[in-house]
């Protein structure tokens, strides 16, 4: 009460939750945002009492008037700018020659990939690629990089890294992404144009990132693998890197989708709500 914000801006869980509840009682303006396309039960709930909800594309709140609703992409942070490939393939300690895959676990790492491509490294490199895994934290077992031989006699390199807290740059060095279906990944994705083979994280709540991944995939943007199939992971890796096409295509449909920046129409609300209340 002695610092009364001028507006609640609420991102899901149990603490949009709790102070949404709060913002509610003290008759403070409420905007949401769901990033997964399984709406969460604390959005669901407080919606009733939002200014606005923003939305993903193609998905709607039954209940809630259409002009409380608006639709609003995954907002990404400002350094999330795109740089040089050969300046990005440098920071990261890879050559300019070689595909680059990335194999990104979320936030907190996926064990059950982290594994995957340590286990079949070999195989990659004599594809023609190195390889970058983000591990989680405390997940990487111990290895931090392995080196193979590629089919051009050169070397291809495995990184095994805890957190990478330059996304960018990672981005900007890849070709493509073995990656779970969080919703900031797969945004990040499209943003830089990554195309992905994806595997949802199969105990997500709501099984959102089942949601998520159908959607990328319907896109156009990559291939969807369940997590019960691992073992038919590296057959299709081999198989899509014999052909050019599927990649240069699913990159195309990246590179054509819109750069709006969703954070300037929750700006634009904000700032009336700010104009109101001078």
């Amino acid at each position: 009460k002695r610092t009364r914000p001028m507006a609640v801006y609420g991102l899901g869980g149990f603490t949009t939750l709790t102070v949404g509840l709060g913002a509610r009682l003290e008759s403070i303006p409420l905007f949401l945002h769901a990033s997964d396309r399984v709406v969460g039960r604390a959005i669901r709930l407080l919606s009733r009492f939002a200014r606005c909800t923003y939305l993903p594309q193609g998905v709607r709140l039954w209940g809630i008037p259409q002009e409380r609703q608006a639709t609003a992409g995954y907002p990404l942070r400002p350094e999330m700018k795109r740089i040089d490939r050969a300046e990005a393939r440098r920071a990261l300690g890879f050559p300019e020659t070689g595909r680059l895959l990335i194999i990104l676990g979320g936030s907190q790492g996926a064990t059950s990939l982290s594994e995957w491509g340590a286990t079949h490294f070999e195989r990659l490199a004599a594809l023609g690629y190195h390889l970058y895994v983000a591990t989680g934290i405390q997940k990487n077992r111990g290895i931090e990089s392995i080196e193979c031989t590629g089919p051009d006699g050169q070397p291809r390199y495995a990184r095994f890294v805890s957190f990478c807290d330059t996304m960018a740059t990672l981005l900007s060095a890849a070709d493509w992404a073995i990656t779970r279906a969080g919703a900031g990944t797969l945004a990040e994705l499209e943003a830089f144009s990554v195309p992905a083979v994806v595997i949802p994280y199969p105990f997500a709540k709501d099984d959102h990132q089942n949601a998520n991944a159908d959607y990328f995939v319907k896109r156009g943007f990559g291939q969807k693998v369940d997590a019960s199939c691992l073992g038919e992971l590296m057959p299709l890796v081999a198989e899509l890197s014999a052909q050019e096409i599927p990649w240069t295509r699913w990159k195309q449909n990246m590179e054509q989708t819109s750069n709006e920046d969703p954070l300037d129409l929750m700006m634009h609300d904000l700032q009336q709500i700010q104009g109101a209340c001078k």
